[in-house]
């Protein structure tokens, strides 16, 4: 192979590798600025006490943020800067139906040295930490929620606080 083969190959990849490296730099999103949004979620003047809040930023190049509210009603979340939509939604804390009739469990097949008295996770999952509490419908979507906030660069505290549908 000659040295003018080899400057015209490699002359071809130039253009490429660096639009390939502008990219990368970039990144997805707009990579913009920041908030550290902490605070406390209450309902009727007390902590929810465990679920998540939802954040869907009114940009569509950003993503949904979700943070956990811990049992005293607490959460933490950087969100992009913006006006953000917010949800509250803790039915994974709701307790199974009384009426409903318990599945029986999958016969699957053992894996490993697993004893049997051991349950399956995928069966039984763990049951998130924190209370139920029943939330008007409205405040599990963003879209009824009736709930925003505009999140600036840097910390800031935002409670939350949920209402009884009238």
């Amino acid at each position: 192979m000659n040295g003018t083969h080899l400057r015209r190959t490699c002359g071809r990849c130039a253009v490429p590798l660096a639009l390939l490296s502008l990219f990368a730099l970039v990144g997805c999103g707009s990579g913009g600025a920041q908030g550290k949004l902490t605070g406390k979620v209450l309902y009727k003047g007390k902590p929810v006490t465990g679920g998540s809040v939802i954040f869907r930023p009114s940009s569509a190049s950003e993503n949904t943020v979700t943070a956990p509210i811990d049992p005293n009603g607490n959460y933490t979340a950087m969100v992009p800067a913006g006006v953000v939509k917010i949800a509250v939604d803790n039915r994974e804390l709701q307790p199974p139906e009384a009426t409903a009739k318990k599945e029986p469990r999958p016969n699957l097949p053992k894996v490993g040295n697993v004893p049997s008295d051991t349950p399956d996770p995928r069966v039984n999952p763990q049951k998130p930490a924190g209370t139920y509490i029943k939330l008007p419908d409205k405040y599990h979507d963003v879209a009824s929620s009736g709930l925003s906030y505009t999140v600036k660069s840097g910390s800031q505290n935002y409670d939350i606080n949920l209402e009884e549908a009238k």
